[in-house]
């Protein structure tokens, strides 16, 4: 290792595992105008993609890191040597970047939550940033403004786990991919938009979360197994809208949303899948899209409110436990010839009409 000075240039690449894991209060990353922070500030190694820093060993508290040093292009921070005993003092505040700085990504865990408990409360990022890594905000319980330029690809797996304060959240379209568990047990308290750009809602991203509402793009094609599991959606009489884009919600996807009030459902599924909307305690009323063939098990279990079930021609077969514990459902009109299993109700007595 190597502690070593040289001049500023253009253009930071990548920030990676660990990147600000242990920093003083930051309160700006590369604003506009930027002086960079001394590149003898940084203790550094060099790999195959350039300067690796690994070691902040300056004093100003507002750090802009230079793009390259001594000729080396900053390919990543590794910050696992960072000065803990000075920096376990200070706590973050706020992180921008300015127009002029070209960031790749924030790698993983950037900003992971420790015994310091960090109470960085904005982060806003400019054009030419591309990823937010695996586990980058994980726990920044303080954080409250995120905003992501067009032009970013990718939220990594639990890239915002549990940041339980944010107020002002913008995705912006460029968007294709949102991890697993990207918030899971987040608190969102506005409306949230995802992305027009995004394909498909991973497993668990939004498991355990609170989110003021949620609007999903035409252009999903599929939502993920416990993608919403116990997601508490806080608008008065929430409701949900599933584009007809959407041809398969898996497993649990809506699974204890108990806040969830009323859903319209893709016209293009073929099932509605194994507990994709069991425990939703305050679904009163549901409409299956013709097209659909088979309510797998569990699929309505124990929404205790549903009064109310529209069963097109088109289903074929319910299947085990499908409603069990729907206890204000007392009647369900069904094609002739669709197969009820047994258990279908559960103990509730419900009057089914054939027609």
């Amino acid at each position: 290792h190597e502690t070593s000075s040289g001049p500023a240039a253009e253009n930071v690449i990548f920030l990676s595992a660990d990147a600000f894991g242990v920093l003083p209060p930051v309160s700006v990353l590369t604003p506009e105008p930027v002086t960079y922070t001394a590149p003898e500030s940084f203790r550094y190694y060099v790999n195959a993609d350039g300067a690796v820093i690994n070691r902040y060993e300056g004093t100003d508290l507002e750090i802009y890191v230079p793009p390259e040093i001594d000729g080396y292009k900053v390919a990543e921070y590794d910050a696992w040597e960072f000065d803990i005993e000075r920096f376990e003092r200070q706590q973050q505040e706020s992180i921008e970047t300015g127009e002029d700085a070209d960031f790749g990504g924030i790698g993983v865990y950037c900003f992971p939550t420790d015994d310091i408990h960090w109470s960085i409360s904005k982060v806003a990022f400019s054009k030419g940033f591309k990823e937010v890594g695996d586990f980058a905000f994980t726990e920044c319980r303080s954080l409250k403004t995120v905003i992501l330029p067009e032009g970013t690809e990718r939220i990594g797996i639990m890239g915002f786990n549990m940041c339980d304060s944010l107020e002002d959240l913008h995705l912006p379209d460029s968007i294709r991919e949102i991890g697993d568990y990207a918030f899971n047990s987040a608190v969102i308290s506005g409306e949230l938009a995802l992305p027009a750009s995004l394909a498909e809602i991973s497993p668990m991203t939004f498991r355990r979360a609170s989110v003021g509402s949620v609007t999903i793009p035409d252009g999903v094609t599929a939502i993920g197994e416990y993608a919403f599991d116990g997601c508490t959606l806080t608008a008065e009489n929430a409701s949900l809208v599933i584009p007809d884009s959407v041809t398969d919600i898996r497993k649990g996807a809506f699974r204890y949303c108990q806040s969830l009030c009323s859903v319209t459902l893709s016209k293009n599924l073929t099932a509605i899948k194994e507990g994709v909307f069991e425990g939703c305690g305050s679904l009163t009323e549901v409409s299956v899209p013709d097209g659909v063939e088979v309510i797998e098990e569990r699929a309505f279990a124990y929404c205790a409110s549903l009064k109310r079930v529209t069963i097109p021609d088109s289903v074929t077969e319910i299947r085990s436990a499908a409603f069990e514990g729907c206890i204000a459902l007392k009647s369900i009109s069904v094609p002739a010839g669709c197969r009820i299993a047994e258990d279908a109700f559960g103990l509730e007595p419900v009057y089914i009409e054939y027609r």
